[in-house]
Protein backbone atom coordinates (compact mmCIF):
# COMPACT_ATOMS: atom_id res chain seq x y z
CA UNK A 1 0.00 0.00 0.00
CA UNK A 2 1.49 3.23 -1.06
CA UNK A 3 0.67 5.69 1.79
CA UNK A 4 1.98 8.71 0.75
CA UNK A 5 0.00 8.13 -2.39
CA UNK A 6 -3.31 7.44 -0.38
CA UNK A 7 -3.11 10.41 1.76
CA UNK A 8 -3.46 12.38 -1.71
CA UNK A 9 -6.40 10.71 -2.48
CA UNK A 10 -9.86 11.79 -2.96
CA UNK A 11 -10.87 9.70 -0.63
CA UNK A 12 -8.78 9.42 2.63
CA UNK A 13 -8.63 11.16 5.79
CA UNK A 14 -5.66 10.58 8.14
CA UNK A 15 -8.11 12.17 11.33
CA UNK A 16 -10.11 8.58 12.36
CA UNK A 17 -6.38 7.05 12.45
CA UNK A 18 -5.03 8.88 14.83
CA UNK A 19 -7.36 11.45 16.69
CA UNK A 20 -10.47 11.30 19.53
CA UNK A 21 -13.64 13.12 19.12
CA UNK A 22 -16.22 13.26 22.17
CA UNK A 23 -19.39 15.41 21.31
CA UNK A 24 -22.04 14.77 24.13
CA UNK A 25 -21.00 10.93 24.57
CA UNK A 26 -20.96 10.47 20.97
CA UNK A 27 -17.43 9.77 19.88
CA UNK A 28 -17.56 10.82 16.72
CA UNK A 29 -14.28 11.10 13.51
CA UNK A 30 -14.13 15.00 13.54
CA UNK A 31 -15.03 17.93 14.56
CA UNK A 32 -17.18 18.42 11.46
CA UNK A 33 -18.74 15.65 11.31
CA UNK A 34 -21.40 14.17 13.45
CA UNK A 35 -23.47 12.06 11.56
CA UNK A 36 -21.92 8.89 12.48
CA UNK A 37 -20.79 8.02 16.11
CA UNK A 38 -18.73 5.15 16.79
CA UNK A 39 -19.90 4.85 20.02
CA UNK A 40 -21.04 6.28 23.51
CA UNK A 41 -18.28 7.63 26.02
CA UNK A 42 -20.91 7.58 28.82
CA UNK A 43 -21.66 4.01 28.53
CA UNK A 44 -18.76 2.40 26.39
CA UNK A 45 -15.37 2.28 27.00
CA UNK A 46 -12.97 4.52 25.50
CA UNK A 47 -10.49 1.64 24.63
CA UNK A 48 -13.55 -0.40 23.67
CA UNK A 49 -14.77 2.01 21.66
CA UNK A 50 -11.24 2.46 19.68
CA UNK A 51 -10.42 -1.10 19.62
CA UNK A 52 -10.23 -3.03 16.31
CA UNK A 53 -13.26 -4.77 17.97
CA UNK A 54 -15.92 -1.98 16.55
CA UNK A 55 -17.15 -3.43 13.58
CA UNK A 56 -18.32 0.51 13.02
CA UNK A 57 -15.39 2.30 13.39
CA UNK A 58 -12.92 -0.18 11.12
CA UNK A 59 -15.95 -0.10 8.37
CA UNK A 60 -15.57 3.47 8.84
CA UNK A 61 -11.76 3.20 8.29
CA UNK A 62 -11.74 0.65 5.51
CA UNK A 63 -13.57 2.84 3.04
CA UNK A 64 -11.28 6.04 3.62
CA UNK A 65 -8.35 3.43 2.91
CA UNK A 66 -10.41 2.22 -0.24
CA UNK A 67 -12.48 4.58 -1.55
CA UNK A 68 -13.76 5.58 -4.24
CA UNK A 69 -15.56 8.06 -2.52
CA UNK A 70 -15.46 9.73 1.07
CA UNK A 71 -18.51 8.50 3.43
CA UNK A 72 -21.87 9.89 3.04
CA UNK A 73 -21.73 11.34 6.68
CA UNK A 74 -18.01 13.26 5.68
CA UNK A 75 -20.80 15.68 3.45
CA UNK A 76 -19.46 18.64 4.80
CA UNK A 77 -15.88 17.94 3.26
CA UNK A 78 -17.14 16.69 0.23
CA UNK A 79 -19.23 20.01 -0.27
CA UNK A 80 -16.19 22.46 0.34
CA UNK A 81 -14.02 20.01 -2.28
CA UNK A 82 -16.78 20.53 -4.70
CA UNK A 83 -16.90 24.13 -4.75
CA UNK A 84 -13.33 24.43 -4.90
CA UNK A 85 -12.43 25.16 -1.09
CA UNK A 86 -10.07 23.92 1.19
CA UNK A 87 -11.93 21.03 3.65
CA UNK A 88 -11.21 20.09 6.88
CA UNK A 89 -10.06 16.74 5.51
CA UNK A 90 -7.25 18.50 3.04
CA UNK A 91 -6.18 20.48 5.88
CA UNK A 92 -6.30 17.77 8.30
CA UNK A 93 -4.20 15.37 5.33
CA UNK A 94 -1.70 18.09 4.86
CA UNK A 95 -1.04 18.83 8.35
CA UNK A 96 -0.58 15.22 9.49
CA UNK A 97 1.10 13.55 6.03
CA UNK A 98 4.37 13.51 7.87
CA UNK A 99 3.50 10.86 10.21
CA UNK A 100 1.73 8.77 7.68
CA UNK A 101 4.58 6.26 7.21
CA UNK A 102 4.33 5.46 10.89
CA UNK A 103 0.81 4.24 11.27
CA UNK A 104 0.51 0.20 10.84
CA UNK A 105 -2.97 0.11 9.32
CA UNK A 106 -4.40 -2.74 6.42
CA UNK A 107 -7.38 -2.25 4.12
CA UNK A 108 -9.54 -3.80 6.21
CA UNK A 109 -9.59 -1.18 8.42
CA UNK A 110 -7.51 -2.92 11.32
CA UNK A 111 -5.11 -0.64 13.23
CA UNK A 112 -1.64 -2.30 14.92
CA UNK A 113 -2.20 0.03 17.68
CA UNK A 114 -4.20 3.31 18.11
CA UNK A 115 -1.94 6.50 19.59
CA UNK A 116 -4.19 9.37 19.77
CA UNK A 117 -1.76 12.40 17.97
CA UNK A 118 -4.77 14.74 18.29
CA UNK A 119 -7.50 14.87 20.49
CA UNK A 120 -9.90 16.84 17.62
CA UNK A 121 -12.07 18.12 20.67
CA UNK A 122 -13.28 17.11 24.17
CA UNK A 123 -16.35 17.62 24.70
CA UNK A 124 -17.03 17.06 28.41
CA UNK A 125 -20.69 18.49 28.57
CA UNK A 126 -22.46 21.42 27.20
CA UNK A 127 -22.14 24.21 29.61
CA UNK A 128 -22.01 27.86 28.32
CA UNK A 129 -22.91 31.45 29.62
CA UNK A 130 -23.99 32.72 26.12
CA UNK A 131 -27.30 31.21 24.01
CA UNK A 132 -25.61 31.90 20.23
CA UNK A 133 -28.97 32.36 17.34
CA UNK A 134 -27.27 29.97 15.19
CA UNK A 135 -26.27 27.74 18.11
CA UNK A 136 -27.53 24.22 18.34
CA UNK A 137 -29.71 23.06 20.78
CA UNK A 138 -27.81 20.95 22.82
CA UNK A 139 -24.31 23.20 22.63
CA UNK A 140 -25.44 25.43 25.34
CA UNK A 141 -26.62 24.78 28.63
CA UNK A 142 -28.33 28.73 28.29
CA UNK A 143 -29.94 27.89 25.37
CA UNK A 144 -31.71 24.51 26.15
CA UNK A 145 -32.76 26.84 29.83
CA UNK A 146 -34.74 28.77 27.33
CA UNK A 147 -36.03 26.42 25.23
CA UNK A 148 -37.33 24.34 27.69
CA UNK A 149 -38.44 27.34 30.27
CA UNK A 150 -40.46 28.65 27.16
CA UNK A 151 -41.62 25.10 26.02
CA UNK A 152 -39.78 26.43 22.25
CA UNK A 153 -39.53 23.82 19.18
CA UNK A 154 -36.05 22.22 18.62
CA UNK A 155 -35.81 23.96 15.48
CA UNK A 156 -32.62 24.18 15.14
CA UNK A 157 -30.90 20.95 15.56
CA UNK A 158 -29.43 20.09 12.06
CA UNK A 159 -29.53 16.70 10.75
CA UNK A 160 -26.75 15.48 12.25
CA UNK A 161 -27.61 16.05 15.77
CA UNK A 162 -30.91 14.92 14.96
CA UNK A 163 -29.29 11.55 13.81
CA UNK A 164 -27.28 11.46 17.43
CA UNK A 165 -30.73 12.74 19.29
CA UNK A 166 -32.27 9.41 17.90
CA UNK A 167 -28.61 7.27 18.92
CA UNK A 168 -28.71 8.58 22.22
CA UNK A 169 -32.04 9.77 23.18
CA UNK A 170 -31.90 8.09 27.04
CA UNK A 171 -29.82 10.78 27.22
CA UNK A 172 -30.45 13.78 25.39
CA UNK A 173 -34.43 14.00 26.60
CA UNK A 174 -36.48 16.73 25.07
CA UNK A 175 -36.04 18.11 28.83
CA UNK A 176 -32.13 18.54 28.86
CA UNK A 177 -30.14 21.07 29.90
CA UNK A 178 -26.42 19.79 31.16
CA UNK A 179 -25.38 16.91 28.57
CA UNK A 180 -22.25 15.24 30.09
CA UNK A 181 -20.23 12.83 28.20
CA UNK A 182 -19.11 10.70 30.98
CA UNK A 183 -20.86 9.44 34.37
CA UNK A 184 -17.36 9.12 35.67
CA UNK A 185 -14.98 11.85 34.40
CA UNK A 186 -11.85 9.96 36.05
CA UNK A 187 -12.56 7.67 33.33
CA UNK A 188 -11.29 10.43 30.47
CA UNK A 189 -8.38 11.39 33.01
CA UNK A 190 -7.29 7.78 32.99
CA UNK A 191 -7.63 7.48 29.12
CA UNK A 192 -5.96 10.80 28.73
CA UNK A 193 -2.79 9.89 30.17
CA UNK A 194 -2.18 6.33 28.40
CA UNK A 195 -2.04 8.26 25.69
CA UNK A 196 0.00 11.82 26.91
CA UNK A 197 3.22 10.28 25.43
CA UNK A 198 1.93 10.44 21.97
CA UNK A 199 -0.89 12.99 22.25
CA UNK A 200 0.55 16.35 19.99
CA UNK A 201 -2.41 18.96 19.71
CA UNK A 202 -5.47 19.27 21.55
CA UNK A 203 -8.22 21.20 20.91
CA UNK A 204 -10.79 22.56 23.83
CA UNK A 205 -14.23 23.47 23.13
CA UNK A 206 -17.56 23.62 24.31
CA UNK A 207 -19.90 24.92 25.28
CA UNK A 208 -17.48 27.40 26.75
CA UNK A 209 -14.33 25.80 27.72
CA UNK A 210 -13.37 28.46 30.28
CA UNK A 211 -16.38 27.57 32.10
CA UNK A 212 -15.26 23.55 32.62
CA UNK A 213 -13.08 22.68 35.46
CA UNK A 214 -11.78 19.83 33.19
CA UNK A 215 -10.17 21.89 30.53
CA UNK A 216 -8.05 23.11 33.80
CA UNK A 217 -7.31 19.46 35.00
CA UNK A 218 -5.91 18.68 32.12
CA UNK A 219 -3.41 21.47 31.71
CA UNK A 220 -1.86 20.30 35.17
CA UNK A 221 -1.91 16.90 34.13
CA UNK A 222 0.10 17.75 30.94
CA UNK A 223 2.41 20.17 33.56
CA UNK A 224 2.87 17.33 35.89
CA UNK A 225 3.95 14.89 33.17
CA UNK A 226 6.37 17.26 31.50
CA UNK A 227 4.55 17.53 28.44
CA UNK A 228 4.39 21.23 28.07
CA UNK A 229 5.48 20.94 24.24
CA UNK A 230 1.37 19.96 23.18
CA UNK A 231 -0.23 22.62 21.24
CA UNK A 232 -3.21 23.83 22.78
CA UNK A 233 -6.17 25.43 20.78
CA UNK A 234 -8.86 26.69 22.02
CA UNK A 235 -12.36 27.58 21.06
CA UNK A 236 -13.77 30.40 23.36
CA UNK A 237 -16.31 33.19 23.64
CA UNK A 238 -13.61 35.03 25.36
CA UNK A 239 -16.10 36.29 27.90
CA UNK A 240 -13.91 35.40 30.92
CA UNK A 241 -10.27 34.02 31.89
CA UNK A 242 -10.65 32.49 35.13
CA UNK A 243 -12.67 29.54 36.64
CA UNK A 244 -12.88 29.16 40.73
CA UNK A 245 -8.89 29.10 41.48
CA UNK A 246 -7.65 28.68 38.30
CA UNK A 247 -6.25 31.45 36.03
CA UNK A 248 -5.90 30.10 32.50
CA UNK A 249 -3.50 32.66 31.96
CA UNK A 250 -1.23 31.46 34.61
CA UNK A 251 -1.76 27.94 33.08
CA UNK A 252 -0.90 28.86 29.32
CA UNK A 253 2.24 30.47 31.00
CA UNK A 254 3.91 26.95 30.77
CA UNK A 255 2.96 25.69 26.97
CA UNK A 256 5.11 26.72 24.04
CA UNK A 257 2.45 26.60 21.66
CA UNK A 258 -1.12 28.21 22.56
CA UNK A 259 -3.50 29.23 19.67
CA UNK A 260 -6.86 30.48 20.53
CA UNK A 261 -10.08 31.20 18.07
CA UNK A 262 -12.32 34.07 19.49
CA UNK A 263 -15.91 33.32 18.82
CA UNK A 264 -16.93 36.46 17.17
CA UNK A 265 -19.32 37.09 14.40
CA UNK A 266 -19.91 41.15 14.68
CA UNK A 267 -18.89 44.18 16.05
CA UNK A 268 -20.35 45.65 19.64
CA UNK A 269 -24.08 45.14 19.88
CA UNK A 270 -24.49 43.45 16.92
CA UNK A 271 -22.50 40.75 18.29
CA UNK A 272 -24.52 41.17 21.19
CA UNK A 273 -27.75 40.02 19.14
CA UNK A 274 -25.94 37.22 17.40
CA UNK A 275 -24.14 35.98 20.72
CA UNK A 276 -26.89 37.11 23.39
CA UNK A 277 -25.23 38.26 26.23
CA UNK A 278 -21.84 38.84 25.17
CA UNK A 279 -20.42 41.73 26.46
CA UNK A 280 -18.34 43.69 23.60
CA UNK A 281 -16.13 45.52 26.10
CA UNK A 282 -15.36 42.52 28.43
CA UNK A 283 -14.26 40.55 25.10
CA UNK A 284 -11.88 43.23 24.08
CA UNK A 285 -10.34 43.63 27.55
CA UNK A 286 -9.58 39.64 27.74
CA UNK A 287 -8.16 39.79 24.14
CA UNK A 288 -6.01 42.93 25.43
CA UNK A 289 -5.02 41.03 28.77
CA UNK A 290 -4.08 38.37 26.95
CA UNK A 291 -1.58 40.19 24.12
CA UNK A 292 0.28 41.92 26.89
CA UNK A 293 0.66 39.14 29.68
CA UNK A 294 0.38 35.76 27.25
CA UNK A 295 2.05 37.21 24.31
CA UNK A 296 3.18 34.18 22.86
CA UNK A 297 -0.51 32.65 22.63
CA UNK A 298 -1.69 33.06 19.08
CA UNK A 299 -5.07 35.15 18.72
CA UNK A 300 -7.86 34.92 15.83
CA UNK A 301 -10.91 36.08 15.25
CA UNK A 302 -13.06 33.17 14.50
CA UNK A 303 -16.31 34.22 12.75
CA UNK A 304 -19.76 31.63 11.63
CA UNK A 305 -20.69 33.85 8.48
CA UNK A 306 -24.44 33.56 7.69
CA UNK A 307 -27.44 35.54 7.38
CA UNK A 308 -27.35 37.43 10.13
CA UNK A 309 -23.51 39.05 9.52
CA UNK A 310 -23.53 38.46 5.75
CA UNK A 311 -23.56 42.41 5.50
CA UNK A 312 -22.36 43.62 9.05
CA UNK A 313 -19.55 41.71 9.49
CA UNK A 314 -17.45 43.74 7.17
CA UNK A 315 -16.98 46.22 10.31
CA UNK A 316 -16.39 43.76 11.85
CA UNK A 317 -13.41 42.69 9.73
CA UNK A 318 -11.86 46.27 9.54
CA UNK A 319 -12.23 45.92 13.27
CA UNK A 320 -9.90 43.04 12.88
CA UNK A 321 -7.22 45.10 10.67
CA UNK A 322 -7.06 48.00 12.37
CA UNK A 323 -6.41 46.13 15.62
CA UNK A 324 -3.54 43.47 13.87
CA UNK A 325 -5.78 40.67 14.41
CA UNK A 326 -6.31 37.44 12.07
CA UNK A 327 -9.73 36.36 11.08
CA UNK A 328 -10.77 33.19 9.79
CA UNK A 329 -14.51 32.87 8.22
CA UNK A 330 -16.48 29.33 8.59
CA UNK A 331 -19.11 28.71 6.49
CA UNK A 332 -22.45 27.79 8.22
CA UNK A 333 -24.29 24.84 6.89
CA UNK A 334 -26.70 24.16 10.07
CA UNK A 335 -28.89 25.28 10.79
CA UNK A 336 -29.83 25.16 7.10
CA UNK A 337 -32.07 27.85 7.33
CA UNK A 338 -29.58 30.39 8.26
CA UNK A 339 -27.01 29.76 6.23
CA UNK A 340 -25.89 31.84 2.94
CA UNK A 341 -27.56 29.02 0.73
CA UNK A 342 -30.69 30.07 1.98
CA UNK A 343 -30.95 33.72 0.49
CA UNK A 344 -32.68 34.83 -2.76
CA UNK A 345 -30.82 34.81 -5.38
CA UNK A 346 -31.15 38.37 -5.53
CA UNK A 347 -29.55 38.58 -1.95
CA UNK A 348 -27.15 36.58 -2.51
CA UNK A 349 -26.03 39.40 -5.36
CA UNK A 350 -26.21 41.86 -2.72
CA UNK A 351 -23.69 40.23 -0.51
CA UNK A 352 -21.44 39.74 -3.12
CA UNK A 353 -22.11 43.33 -4.36
CA UNK A 354 -21.36 44.40 -0.89
CA UNK A 355 -18.39 42.03 -0.15
CA UNK A 356 -16.62 42.46 -3.41
CA UNK A 357 -16.42 46.86 -2.68
CA UNK A 358 -15.26 45.91 0.77
CA UNK A 359 -12.63 44.06 -0.73
CA UNK A 360 -11.16 46.96 -3.13
CA UNK A 361 -10.28 48.23 0.59
CA UNK A 362 -8.18 45.18 1.69
CA UNK A 363 -5.09 42.65 0.86
CA UNK A 364 -6.26 38.86 1.26
CA UNK A 365 -9.23 37.95 -0.22
CA UNK A 366 -9.29 34.48 -0.38
CA UNK A 367 -11.18 33.28 3.06
CA UNK A 368 -14.07 36.00 1.79
CA UNK A 369 -14.14 34.95 -2.05
CA UNK A 370 -14.56 30.85 -0.12
CA UNK A 371 -17.39 31.60 1.50
CA UNK A 372 -18.79 34.12 -1.47
CA UNK A 373 -18.09 31.13 -3.96
CA UNK A 374 -19.76 29.03 -1.25
CA UNK A 375 -23.24 30.68 -0.94
CA UNK A 376 -23.91 29.76 -4.79
CA UNK A 377 -23.25 26.28 -4.65
CA UNK A 378 -26.39 25.55 -3.11
CA UNK A 379 -29.88 26.65 -2.37
CA UNK A 380 -31.77 26.05 0.11
CA UNK A 381 -34.22 28.94 0.43
CA UNK A 382 -37.39 26.72 1.21
CA UNK A 383 -36.13 27.05 4.75
CA UNK A 384 -36.02 30.94 4.95
CA UNK A 385 -39.35 31.46 6.22
CA UNK A 386 -38.27 29.43 9.01
CA UNK A 387 -35.42 31.86 9.64
CA UNK A 388 -37.40 34.79 10.36
CA UNK A 389 -40.14 32.40 12.32
CA UNK A 390 -37.08 31.50 14.50
CA UNK A 391 -35.85 34.59 14.69
CA UNK A 392 -39.13 36.24 15.87
CA UNK A 393 -39.58 33.94 18.59
CA UNK A 394 -36.42 34.65 19.99
CA UNK A 395 -37.12 38.52 19.86
CA UNK A 396 -40.08 38.38 21.86
CA UNK A 397 -38.49 36.64 24.53
CA UNK A 398 -34.88 38.47 24.18
CA UNK A 399 -37.65 41.56 23.69
CA UNK A 400 -34.92 42.27 21.05
CA UNK A 401 -35.32 43.31 17.31
CA UNK A 402 -33.57 41.87 14.23
CA UNK A 403 -34.86 44.84 12.04
CA UNK A 404 -33.33 46.97 14.37
CA UNK A 405 -30.13 45.84 14.76
CA UNK A 406 -29.64 44.46 10.87
CA UNK A 407 -31.96 46.84 9.41
CA UNK A 408 -30.28 45.68 5.74
CA UNK A 409 -32.15 42.58 6.05
CA UNK A 410 -35.64 44.43 5.68
CA UNK A 411 -35.85 43.78 2.25
CA UNK A 412 -35.37 40.02 2.68
CA UNK A 413 -38.03 39.72 5.02
CA UNK A 414 -40.15 41.17 2.12
CA UNK A 415 -39.11 38.95 -0.52
CA UNK A 416 -39.85 35.71 1.75
CA UNK A 417 -43.28 36.70 2.47
CA UNK A 418 -44.04 37.48 -0.96
CA UNK A 419 -42.28 34.43 -2.09
CA UNK A 420 -43.65 32.13 0.17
Amino acid sequence: MNKNKLIESRHFCILPFISSRIWHGAVVPCCINHEIAFGNSDKESLNDIYSNSNTVLRDFRKQLINGPELPASCNRCSFNEQTGAESHRTHANDNWKHIIDDIDFDREGNLKEFKIRLWDGIGYNNLCNLKCRMCHSFLSTTNREEEVKYSLPMKQISPEHKIQFEKFKDKLNPTAILISSFDDINKLYDFFIQHIDTTEDIKFEGGEPMMMEENYKLLELLIEHNRTDIVLRYCTNMTRLTLKNYDILKLWKHFKHVYVNVSLDAYDEQNYYIRNPANWSDIVTNIRKIQTECPHVDLTIYTTIQILNSFACTKLHKWCIDNKLKQSFVFLRHPTNMGLNALTVDYKNRVKEHWDNYKLTIDNTKDIDDFLQMMYADDTSENLSEFFKTMEERDVIRNEDMFKTFPELIDLKEQCDKRY
